[in-house]
C-alpha cells in the first residue's frame, strides 16, 4: 500500500515536471492583516457604525441609505474644533471660543459655528466662513 502511494506521488511529479509546471500553484503571499497604528490615528479615523454598513461602489442607493452615507459623510469631513478656533481668530482679530460645531440640515459639508461671538457658517475646511 505505501510503495502504491509513494508510487503514484512520484509519477505525479515527474508528469508535472515534465510539462514545466509545479505540482500545485502558486501561492498568494500573505500580507498582514491587522496593522499596528499609532493612537493618534485611531482617533482621527473613528468612523459611525452607519457608514460602515454601507457598500463603498453602489451607484444607486436606496433613500434610507443615501442619507446615512450622506450624513456620514458630513460627519467624518466635519472640521476639528482647534483648526476653526484658530481660523476664526486670525478672521476676527481676537481670541474666539468654539462652543459646538453643527451639521447644516440639507446640505453637503456646511457646518454652523456656534462661537463665543455668535454664530457663523463654515466648509470641511474652515478656509472660508459666512455670518448669519
Amino acid at each position: 500500500m505505501k510503495k502504491t502511494i509513494l508510487l503514484s506521488v512520484v509519477s505525479l511529479t515527474l508528469l508535472n515536471a515534465m510539462d514545466n509546471k509545479p505540482m500545485f500553484p502558486p501561492m498568494v503571499p500573505s500580507l498582514p492583516i491587522h496593522k499596528e497604528v499609532p493612537h493618534a490615528k485611531k482617533a482621527k479615523a473613528i468612523v459611525a457604525d452607519s457608514c460602515n454598513m454601507i457598500p463603498p461602489m453602489i451607484l444607486h442607493l436606496p433613500p434610507p441609505m443615501e442619507i446615512a452615507l450622506i450624513k456620514c459623510k458630513n460627519e467624518s469631513n466635519m472640521p476639528p474644533k482647534a483648526l476653526v478656533e484658530k481660523r476664526l481668530s486670525t478672521l476676527l482679530k481676537k481670541k474666539v471660543k468654539v462652543l459646538k460645531i453643527e451639521i447644516v440640515k440639507k446640505f453637503n459639508q456646511l457646518y454652523k459655528v456656534t462661537y463665543n461671538g455668535g454664530v457663523i457658517l463654515t466648509n470641511k475646511n474652515a478656509d472660508a466662513f459666512i455670518r448669519q
